[in-house]
Protein backbone atom coordinates (compact mmCIF):
# COMPACT_ATOMS: atom_id res chain seq x y z
CA UNK A 1 0.00 0.00 0.00
CA UNK A 2 1.29 3.49 -0.79
CA UNK A 3 2.35 5.79 2.02
CA UNK A 4 0.83 9.29 2.15
CA UNK A 5 1.86 12.21 4.37
CA UNK A 6 -0.59 14.88 5.56
CA UNK A 7 0.99 18.27 6.29
CA UNK A 8 -1.21 20.88 7.97
CA UNK A 9 -0.81 24.66 7.62
CA UNK A 10 -3.01 26.94 9.73
CA UNK A 11 -1.83 30.26 8.35
CA UNK A 12 1.05 30.61 10.78
CA UNK A 13 2.38 27.16 11.61
CA UNK A 14 3.24 24.17 9.42
CA UNK A 15 2.80 20.78 11.06
CA UNK A 16 4.71 18.29 8.94
CA UNK A 17 3.60 14.65 9.01
CA UNK A 18 6.72 12.54 9.55
CA UNK A 19 4.96 9.16 9.96
CA UNK A 20 2.54 8.97 7.05
CA UNK A 21 -0.44 6.69 6.52
CA UNK A 22 -0.73 3.53 4.46
CA UNK A 23 -3.72 3.99 2.16
CA UNK A 24 -4.92 2.03 -0.86
CA UNK A 25 -4.87 4.90 -3.36
CA UNK A 26 -4.99 8.65 -4.02
CA UNK A 27 -8.78 8.75 -3.64
CA UNK A 28 -8.47 7.41 -0.09
CA UNK A 29 -5.79 10.04 0.63
CA UNK A 30 -8.10 12.73 -0.76
CA UNK A 31 -10.99 11.50 1.39
CA UNK A 32 -8.80 11.52 4.52
CA UNK A 33 -7.50 15.04 3.78
CA UNK A 34 -11.05 16.36 3.37
CA UNK A 35 -12.25 14.54 6.50
CA UNK A 36 -9.46 16.11 8.60
CA UNK A 37 -10.46 19.69 7.85
CA UNK A 38 -13.69 20.11 9.90
CA UNK A 39 -12.11 18.66 13.05
CA UNK A 40 -8.99 20.76 12.58
CA UNK A 41 -10.92 24.00 12.14
CA UNK A 42 -12.94 23.25 15.31
CA UNK A 43 -9.78 22.67 17.32
CA UNK A 44 -8.20 25.85 15.97
CA UNK A 45 -11.05 28.32 16.19
CA UNK A 46 -9.86 31.72 15.03
CA UNK A 47 -8.99 34.43 17.48
CA UNK A 48 -9.53 36.85 14.65
CA UNK A 49 -12.34 36.80 12.08
CA UNK A 50 -10.73 34.55 9.50
CA UNK A 51 -9.03 31.17 9.50
CA UNK A 52 -7.89 29.07 6.55
CA UNK A 53 -6.51 25.58 7.02
CA UNK A 54 -4.66 23.72 4.30
CA UNK A 55 -3.83 20.02 4.20
CA UNK A 56 -1.14 19.12 1.70
CA UNK A 57 -0.76 15.45 0.85
CA UNK A 58 2.69 14.18 -0.12
CA UNK A 59 3.57 10.84 -1.65
CA UNK A 60 6.39 8.52 -0.59
CA UNK A 61 8.94 10.54 -2.57
CA UNK A 62 7.94 13.71 -0.69
CA UNK A 63 6.25 15.33 -3.69
CA UNK A 64 3.08 17.30 -2.97
CA UNK A 65 0.28 15.62 -4.91
CA UNK A 66 -2.93 17.06 -3.47
CA UNK A 67 -4.08 20.04 -1.45
CA UNK A 68 -7.39 20.55 0.36
CA UNK A 69 -8.40 23.68 2.26
CA UNK A 70 -11.21 25.04 4.39
CA UNK A 71 -11.90 28.65 5.33
CA UNK A 72 -13.90 30.01 8.23
CA UNK A 73 -15.02 33.63 8.40
CA UNK A 74 -16.70 35.14 11.45
CA UNK A 75 -18.63 38.39 11.15
CA UNK A 76 -20.12 40.15 14.17
CA UNK A 77 -23.44 41.80 13.35
CA UNK A 78 -24.81 44.38 15.70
Amino acid sequence: MPLYFFDIFDGTQLLRDEEGSDLPDLKAARDDAVALLPDLIKSRLPEDEHRRLVVTVRDESGAAILQASLSLDVTFIS
